[in-house]
């Protein structure tokens, strides 16, 4: 059901990435949430030009900077939805085929026990303790960094 509420004035500049994020903020005080876990019960339908929505994708991104620190597998497959448009304009083909593999995957094309492992298994906690997890990714470079300074220093003796 469509509800319009009338939310007054928003004094922010919409043409900035920071002034997204306050108007998005202030917009979040309309959204139903369930009173005891506080998690969205629906979604706001936010509309502009591209320019607009780049901005609205950068609030987000900008906003949820900690989902690989604590391990979010959900919030990092909504990044990836986002990227989509980015991947498809930049005509970055790659990216977007391995993307909709991804989000395919977790959509039900996978069976749900790799689904889940393919969500949940994105990250890796090397120091121990909340939030300090770091994209697999990023740990495979740090790993070959090392390697290669074995190697450089094996070959330097």
């Amino acid at each position: 059901m469509l509800v319009q509420t009338n939310i007054g004035i928003i004094d922010a500049n919409p043409s900035t990435t920071a002034g997204v994020i306050d108007i998005m903020a202030q917009l979040h005080r309309y959204v139903p949430q369930d009173s005891t876990t506080g998690h969205v019960l629906e979604t706001i339908a936010a509309h502009g030009d591209v320019g607009a929505v780049v901005r609205m994708v950068d609030a987000k991104r900008a906003r949820s900077c900690d989902v690989t620190s604590e391990a979010d597998g959900p919030a990092m497959m909504s990044h990836w939805r986002l990227n989509m448009l980015r991947f498809w304009q930049g005509n970055h083909s790659n990216y977007l085929r391995a993307g909709h593999r991804l989000l395919a995957g977790i959509a039900g094309w996978l069976d749900r026990r790799l689904a889940d492992d393919v969500l949940h298994n994105r990250t890796v906690n090397v120091t121990g303790g909340l939030g300090h997890n770091v994209a697999m990714d990023r740990v495979c470079e740090f790993l070959n960094a090392e390697f290669k300074g074995l190697n450089l220093g094996l070959l330097l003796v």
